[in-house]
């Protein structure tokens, strides 16, 4: 898909199974993007949205066969995307290799949010250092960004984060206003469930279930962190993080 649906349009995904396509689309406003009722429909490929306000994209599932190491498989670089309802994945890749991230919020992206999804299982590409690898990383260059994750399983990250927010590590602007909770993250071995780090500022982290993380704690601040990052009402089966 390179066209989007009209202003105010609707896409119903009517089959299942693969679907073998990279999208890359700019989408108009209001659209929604839904399964068919009883379908469980799947891409084999790269996603890059890069506009469009108020957009619904609900149970298209996502995985890709041959991606690169080099590859974020689901990019939201932009407009204000609400998506819910999905598996994310590189479970079944058959290089059985991974990617820098499974879904990345980027760039100008706002007002958005994931939810009711499981995001699971990026095995870490070829060549990287054992934590870049990640299941979400949410680096929209954005103080004020009001993004949201809640309600999802983020798993078996054994190189990275389930859930990564901040910059590059050579630094960059702010990031921030991010709210996480009412999720469960397991297993993020690269070396913790979750971590803010360069320029990373007023997330919350609350109402989550964490278990098995790596060599670190929980919940970690990373060098580069910014200020107004909050962690309470926690559960987890190591220490949960700072404050």
């Amino acid at each position: 898909m390179t066209t989007s649906p009209a202003t105010g349009g609707w896409l119903v995904l009517d089959f299942d199974g693969d679907k073998v396509e990279n999208i890359n689309v700019a989408l108009r406003n209001n659209v929604t993007i839904i399964a068919a009722e009883g379908r469980r429909p799947w891409l084999n490929g790269n996603i890059r949205i890069s506009a469009g306000e108020n957009t619904r994209i609900y149970g298209l599932n996502v995985h890709h066969d041959a991606i690169a190491g080099s590859d974020h498989m689901v990019k939201l670089d932009g407009g204000s995307p609400d998506w819910g309802y999905s598996i994310i994945t590189l479970e079944d890749n058959a290089s059985g290799d991974g990617a820098y991230t499974l879904m990345r919020p980027g760039q100008s992206v706002h007002d958005w949010r994931i939810h009711h999804c499981w995001i699971h299982s990026n095995p870490g590409a070829t060549g990287h250092n054992g934590s870049q690898d990640h299941g979400l990383y949410c680096s929209a260059e954005n103080a004020t960004q009001n993004g949201q994750i809640d309600h999802c399983l983020i798993e078996n990250m054994p190189e990275g984060r389930n859930i990564k927010i901040g910059g590059p590590s050579g630094g960059g602007p702010v990031i921030g206003d991010i709210l996480i909770q009412y999720c469960t993250l397991k297993n993020g071995q690269g070396p913790s469930n979750g971590q803010v780090s360069n320029g990373a500022k007023n997330t919350t982290w609350e109402y989550l279930l964490l278990i098995d993380s790596g060599a670190s704690t929980n919940l970690t601040e990373g060098s580069g962190a910014s200020t107004g990052n909050i962690y309470r009402n926690c559960k987890g089966d190591s220490t949960v993080g700072p404050n």
